[in-house]
């Protein structure tokens, strides 16, 4: 059964806020679910980047790089 999307949302802030994840990625099969998922973790106060192929690879590798620290 799959959920609909704001359910699939309220489980990830869930994890996010009951678990102690320092970092992790999350894997969408979109590029607009991911740009929704995005928004709302930050809307939400948690911290959260996007990346997906069509970025150029500075912008990769800079998204990246934020993560590693």
């Amino acid at each position: 059964m799959e959920l609909p999307a704001k359910g699939k949302i309220d489980f990830i802030k869930e994890v996010f806020t009951t678990c102690e994840m320092t970092q992790t990625f999350i894997f969408v099969n979109t590029r607009k679910f991911a740009e929704i998922v995005n928004n709302t973790l930050r809307k939400d106060g948690l911290q959260s980047e996007i990346m997906y192929g069509k970025l150029e690879k500075e912008q990769r590798d800079a998204i990246m790089e934020k993560f590693r620290k």
